[in-house]
């Protein structure tokens, strides 16, 4: 068997099955069965693992002339230097496992692109072919495509159907050797894809300063047909009576040179090869035809406009000359739009272009899946979603219930050597595998399914598991010669042993959405299974066992079957789900299998070359599944306790029919019931808040009390300072007989500030004149009594007990006697 892929594919099950609660989930609300915890992951790794660093270039700059990497790209690491695997990596790689437990949509998950076929080998080459036949109901036209910038559209100018014009023709008058250029015996090399690109011929033209002959409008005359094809060559000008053609020159690629070789009936030695280039007319056309916007992006993908990489040499040339608003030479065939009026099916850069395949892969899923295609699965109701365009769910968005955190190295396997492996593979319209077909034992095929076929595609895609170690990728191409370093990806793995450790956070999940989840990280209890995370798994890289704690292994038995009963009551089909295809398959590709021992897996290399995947289309080969090629059933047939599976069915289609016969859990229905819980919760507590609040009031009012004593305090301590520092100033009093009265005021007022406090406050001590002041007081006194003794009131006043009294207070008892009694000697 000639077909060597490192894939292979989970038949796509042809119903999506939607969770009966889907419409309900809330984060706010929680289920009746709703489980909130964390599971514990062990990440083990049991081959070389490489996840790449975020970077989108390696640490160095890749060198500019050759693409060629100078330095391998590095494993993930955090800013101090720690490997780790991020969360998103793992979350992607247990979600693709539940999609496809769950019989999960893949509607809104694979490309929406166009495919494109040019094949000219086996079975599909009169199919192809038929497309392009001189007398096809629909022939195939030149036209001149530009880029109209001030309407952002593209449009294509008729030139009608294309004539030809040979090698022979163009060389004896242009003087151009092209015919010799391109003969077996010329300087055309085949093996170079610039020697077979069109530009080609248009540069011998320009050194030969030959130009216009391509560029200008020529005439032209009818010489003769050939198979079909009319034939033209330049007027004669000694010839009459020529009805005369005008055109410009086309060429296009020369996929080989022009040689003969035996016809093997009649023995006879006949010219293959191209030898004929076309001629665009320059007949008068109708207005501009706008090309449909599809249809231009259905050209931009065929010929890898998104990667450089990919791209043909003359489709690097034409691009650029079309966006420098030139017009370039397509061949295109004619359709009929709605309205009556001529439009673009499609269109190519030569006359057996690529042609676009009737059908999209999600086309091919509609087809097979029908009305639930696009239907909400279990793994968007547990790791959320956006939407998709044939939106079903008034949820619309939905914020997953699980969160992985990244997994840190916990056990150093050590660092594996540098690799360097060619990471590419064949595109999904390599249709012998990767669509589904009716193959045999023997791995052939009749017809191939392709796009253009109302078929299903393989499935989804996964890497069988490997036992030995890692592959390599050839170094050399099916010519022997060296490939190019940047065809190359240099990165440095860690080696297997290796252990990761991270947590999983899951919220409000049903019993069935957890044993869902269950399921995707043990296989289902498959204790063989192995996952794969990372680069260069198709070369047995990122083979990892997962180890589940934060749930006995007994709860997690009984979570698993749960989730099988819901998917065989979904199901409702005589097989059940546990011996399905889409779950048998899944098993065989993540069980170890020795690569000698599937026939597409043996070899030196993990992929074809490309002459022989032109062999395998050739030998009608087609891929057979993996379980068929290994030969072994690895899932038991029946599940582990029948008796507890069927009360669990009969569970679920009472609690299916609960939720049908309530409203869904719309956005504006969940705030509602958050709303009433939320008043619930608020007149529960409303009365102790009430409560709080009162007690913050009496705090903040002591504070503001207590803020008012301290400024109180502050101020009445500038006061003593400054009565403390000035004394007792009785200057303003006045020698007359109410003296005394007015000397008390002023007493008081100055203790009050030297006190910091009112004199109704004082004590017997407060009263009491520092022994600095009592000069002043003495001093004043006596000059009140001196200016006033023949006063006879003042003279009462002196024996009045009031003023004793006063003087007491200031002075104390002793020392006023000694004063009062001296007054007048």
């Amino acid at each position: 068997m000639t077909l060597k892929v490192p894939y292979n594919f989970v038949p796509l099950n042809n119903k999506v099955v939607t969770p009966y609660w889907m419409d309900h989930i809330s984060h706010d609300v929680p289920f009746k069965d709703g489980k909130s915890g964390t599971l514990k992951l062990t990440l083990t790794a049991e081959s070389p693992i490489f996840v790449r660093r975020g970077e989108a270039k390696p640490a160095k700059n890749n060198d500019e002339r050759t693409g060629a990497q100078d330095k391998a790209y590095e494993f993930e690491q955090d800013p101090q230097g720690n490997y780790f695997i991020p969360g998103s990596s793992i979350r992607g790689m247990v979600r693709s496992v539940v999609e496809t437990l769950s019989f999960g949509r893949m509607i809104g998950r694979v490309s929406e692109r166009r495919y494109a076929l040019r094949d000219l080998s086996g079975s599909m080459k009169e199919e192809y072919l038929s497309h392009f036949k001189v007398n096809a109901d629909v022939p195939v036209r030149g036209g001149w495509l530009r880029y109209d910038r001030d309407n952002d559209q593209y449009v294509l100018r008729d030139a009608d159907i294309p004539g030809r014009i040979s090698h022979r023709e163009l060389e004896s008058q242009t003087g151009v050797l092209i015919s010799k250029y391109f003969s077996v015996n010329g300087a055309f090399d085949q093996r170079k894809d610039k020697e077979k690109a069109a530009k080609r011929k248009y540069d011998m033209f320009a050194e030969q300063h030959k130009s216009s002959w391509y560029e200008e409008s020529k005439d032209f005359v009818h010489l003769f047909e050939d198979a079909g094809r009319k034939i033209y060559g330049f007027t004669q000008e000694e010839e009459e009576d020529q009805v005369i053609y005008p055109g410009r020159i086309v060429m296009t690629g020369q996929p080989g040179p022009r040689k003969q070789v035996e016809d093997k009936k009649t023995k006879e030695l006949k010219w293959t090869g191209k030898q004929y280039e076309f001629i665009f007319w320059d007949f008068d056309r109708p207005q501009d035809i706008i090309v449909p916007q599809q249809v231009v992006e259905n050209f931009k993908f065929a010929y890898f406009d998104d990667n450089p990489k990919e791209q043909s040499e003359d489709y690097k040339w034409r691009s650029k000359l079309l966006e420098n608003g030139e017009e370039i030479p397509v061949f295109w065939k004619r359709g009929v739009s709605k309205d009556g009026q001529p439009t673009v099916e499609h269109f190519g850069l030569s006359y057996l272009y690529k042609l676009p395949y009737d059908n999209t892969v999600e086309g091919s899923i509609k087809s097979y899946q029908k009305k639930t295609a696009a239907n909400h699965d279990l793994a968007d109701a547990i790791f959320g979603m956006v939407g998709t365009k044939e939106e079903k769910s008034p949820l619309g968005f939905l914020k997953g219930r699980v969160q992985f955190t990244h997994a840190k190295r916990t056990v150093d396997g050590g660092n594996s050597a540098e690799k360097k492996a060619i990471l590419g593979e064949p595109r999904a319209s390599f249709y012998p595998t990767y669509m589904n077909q009716n193959v045999n034992d023997s791995g052939h095929t009749g017809r191939y399914n392709t796009f253009m076929d109302d078929k299903p595609i393989a499935g989804r895609k996964r890497y069988p598991v490997l036992n030995e170690g890692t592959r390599k990728t050839s170094d050399k191409d099916e010519n022997g010669r060296p490939l190019s370093e940047a065809v190359f990806t240099k990165f440095l793995p860690l080696d297997k042993g290796t252990t990761f450790t991270c947590e999983l956070y899951y919220h409000n999940l049903r019993e069935i959405e957890l044993g869902a989840l269950i399921s995707a990280l043990t296989f289902h209890g498959s204790d063989k299974s192995r996952h794969q995370v990372g680069m260069a798994k198709p070369l047995g890289f990122g083979k990892i066992k997962v180890e589940v704690a934060g749930i006995s292994p007994e709860e997690q038995a009984e979570l698993m079957l749960r989730f099988e009963a819901f998917m065989d009551t979904e199901l409702g089909s005589k097989v059940s789900w546990r011996n399905s295809e889409q779950v048998k398959e899944i098993i065989a590709l993540t069980n170890p299998v020795n690569p000698t021992d599937v026939p597409v897996l043996a070899g030196n290399f993990p992929y074809n070359t490309l002459n022989e995947f032109r062999q395998v289309k050739q030998n009608q080969e087609a891929l057979r599944l993996h379980s068929k090629m290994r030969g072994d059933d690895l899932m038991a047939g029946l599940a582990d306790d029948l008796i507890k599976k069927k009360g669990f069915q009969d569970e679920i289609l009472k609690d299916k029919a609960h939720f049908e016969s309530i409203k869904p859990m719309t956005s504006e229905r969940a705030l509602d019931r958050t709303i009433t819980a939320t008043q619930k919760i608020k007149q529960g507590i409303q009365g102790k808040v009430q409560e709080r609040i009162e007690v913050y009031r009496a705090q903040l009012a002591e504070l503001k009390r207590e803020e008012e004593r301290a400024e109180t305090e502050a101020r009445n301590k500038e006061k003593q300072a400054a009565a403390s520092e000035s004394g007792l100033d009785l200057s303003t009093i006045r020698l007359d007989r109410d003296a005394i009265s007015k000397m008390k005021k002023v007493v008081d007022t100055y203790l009050e500030r030297l006190r910091g406090k009112r004199s109704r406050d004082f004590t017997t001590e407060d009263w009491l004149l520092p022994e600095s002041d009592w000069e002043t007081l003495i001093s004043k006194v006596r000059e009140i009594y001196e200016s006033n003794r023949a006063n006879r009131d003042f003279e009462h006043a002196k024996q009045s007990v009031k003023t004793q009294e006063i003087l007491t207070q200031w002075l104390g008892e002793e020392r006023m006697r000694a004063i009062w009694n001296n007054l007048g000697k």
